[in-house]
């Protein structure tokens, strides 16, 4: 089997011009294919990228980085191509197991007068054992693997939430009730195009959620007669079904009403939700640069 690190050693040394090192990514896909990628992104995505590769199936992946030197750091010139190499260790293919290895190509780049090349280019060989290089990066692609695989485990918890959608159903449902409301999300999903909902897991959820909101407005019609009022109510509880249950949400919307807390929806009520899911445990944010990430916490 061909050495996925000496091909790219090879691909990358051979084009390093003035500038530097190409910002590239080499690696082999499920089925076993070499896949060269030039990179113009930001290094965060080009980590985030790496991520996306391993969940597609990749086995092998290296990626480099061209950066300027301090000293301290080992390194032989002002300029260093750093290196991360990440090879499949699970025999489940798990994205986030597997063996990362960090190295350097230290360089020196061509001479230039003008346009002239005056002086060759300086490349070293691989280096896998400098060590400050090894922490460096090394903590930079574990933050990375840490927000997205939580952001993994917040979505894989939404979903196990989906799973049970029925279980909290009320009891006074009548059947000619239920009829006419499966009937009524029948019909919004026809009236659709393309349809909202195209996987059977989905579309139990939608449809226990328009149930929830059906029963939601019957319930307030009995205290409120502003229909403005009780249809923004529905579309609270709708927007609560965030990392929450249709039922649980229909039936806080309804407790908090009888209480007098009435919410607006819209994006003021998700920035009310995140923070009660945050004081919860079970998510946490972000900010950075007007970004806003979230992730599992450690302990939820």
């Amino acid at each position: 089997m061909e050495d996925l690190k000496q091909l790219f050693y090879d691909y990358v040394t051979a084009r390093v011009g003035s500038d530097g090192f190409p910002c590239m990514c080499l690696h082999r896909d499920a089925d076993g294919h070499f896949v060269y990628s030039h990179l113009d992104l930001p290094y965060p995505k080009i980590l985030k990228l790496t991520i996306e590769l391993r969940m597609k199936g990749a086995t092998e992946i290296i990626f480099g980085v061209d950066r300027q030197t301090r000293e301290g750091q080992g390194t032989l010139y002002d300029d260093v191509y750093t290196c991360a190499y990440w090879k499949v260790t699970d025999s489940e293919k798990d994205p986030f197991v597997g063996q990362w290895e960090i190295g350097i190509i230290n360089y020196k780049p061509p001479t230039m007068m003008g346009e002239m090349v005056i002086g060759e280019a300086v490349v070293e060989e691989f280096d896998w054992d400098n060590e400050f290089w090894f922490h460096q990066m090394g903590q930079e692609i574990s933050e990375s693997d840490w927000e997205i695989k939580s952001l993994v485990e917040v979505i894989a918890e939404k979903q196990a939430i989906k799973t049970n959608v029925r279980e909290d159903r009320p009891d006074d449902i009548q059947d000619f009730e239920l009829s006419e409301w499966e009937a009524g999300f029948e019909d919004w999903c026809k009236s659709n195009d393309p349809p909202p909902v195209d996987t059977e897991k989905g579309r139990e959820f939608f449809l226990e959620l328009y149930i929830s909101g059906q029963w939601l407005k019957r319930e307030l019609d009995k205290i409120c007669d502003d229909e403005v009022l009780i249809n923004g109510q529905c579309s609270v509880a709708g927007q609560r079904t965030f990392l929450s249950k249709p039922w649980a949400a229909a039936r806080k919307v309804l407790d908090n009403f009888k209480n007098g807390v009435i919410e607006t929806p819209g994006f003021e009520l998700a920035e009310v939700i995140i923070r009660e899911n945050v004081a919860a445990g079970k998510i946490a944010f972000n900010r950075d640069k007007g970004t806003v990430s979230f992730r599992a916490e450690e302990n939820g």
